[in-house]
């Protein structure tokens, strides 16, 4: 039997052949946007973090537990990509993930202190040029949602600081649904209607535009860092800011 990433690299390499037909072009006209958060609509200071997790977890704070806890994340989120495979995630398979890995203090009690440490304004940083794209994309006549692989509660609390709550449809975390690049993720938002009309703006490969392959829908990489790409997955464009994807998403009410 094929397991999820065997069939997820056919269908992925089956998808580039096709796309790579066409070029850099649009598959369908573009009406709705499912926009990445952290890093893509603000940046996220992770070294702030996780020194805040130290603290509050009463740890001291240094390189070795900075490495761990990155190596920590990635384990989780691969055991919620396997768990997801047969059940949508809820708080009990994040706790379920979290006692697997974590050792030094209860699940809970980690839980808690990581929730706390993301709910918390200063390890984000507004990125101004994002809140007038999205209000340009509002105005031309284009739906606008967020996924993210983070808590829902954590990401309405970051959207309605930094102003982009009027403009956002829906938003969904990792809770009660499931995590990039599962293509489930996003059914919610696509529902019933035609995938080829949305397109996925986010900064990272192996999520956000693995995500949009799958499901064969448009993407924009967002790569302000000038990074290159590894790992054999294309976007339909590439950006260095947010701005440029206004190049690609034209007035809706224009035509």
């Amino acid at each position: 039997m094929l397991t999820w990433l065997v069939f997820y690299n056919i269908l992925f390499s089956f998808n580039i052949i096709i796309s790579t037909w066409g070029g850099n072009k649009m598959k369908a006209k573009i009406t709705a946007v499912i926009f990445d958060a952290d890093n893509t609509l603000w940046t996220a200071d992770y070294r702030l973090m996780k020194s805040m997790l130290a603290r509050e977890l009463r740890i001291p704070y240094s390189k070795e537990f900075s490495e761990q806890f990155d190596s920590l994340l990635q384990n989780i989120w691969g055991f919620l990509v396997n768990k997801q495979r047969f059940s949508r995630i809820t708080e009990s398979t994040l706790l379920e993930a979290i006692a697997t890995y974590v050792h030094v203090v209860k699940p809970k009690v980690f839980f808690g202190a990581f929730r706390k440490c993301l709910m918390s304004s200063c390890i984000n940083s507004s990125k101004p040029e994002a809140l007038e794209v999205v209000k340009q994309l509002h105005q031309r006549g284009y739906r606008i949602f967020v996924k993210s692989n983070s808590l829902t509660e954590v990401q309405i609390k970051r959207l309605e600081e930094f102003g982009f709550s009027p403009y956002v449809e829906q938003v969904i975390g990792c809770e009660n649904s499931f995590v990039k690049p599962e293509p489930r993720s996003i059914a919610p938002l696509v529902n019933n209607q035609d995938p080829r009309s949305f397109i996925i703006i986010g900064d990272n490969l192996k999520t956000d535009i693995m995500l949009a392959n799958l499901m064969f829908m448009d993407s924009i990489w967002l790569n302000e860092k000038g990074e290159k790409n590894h790992y054999h997955i294309f976007p339909t464009f590439e950006v260095s800011n947010l701005t440029q994807i206004l190049d690609y998403l034209p007035d809706l009410r224009l035509n």
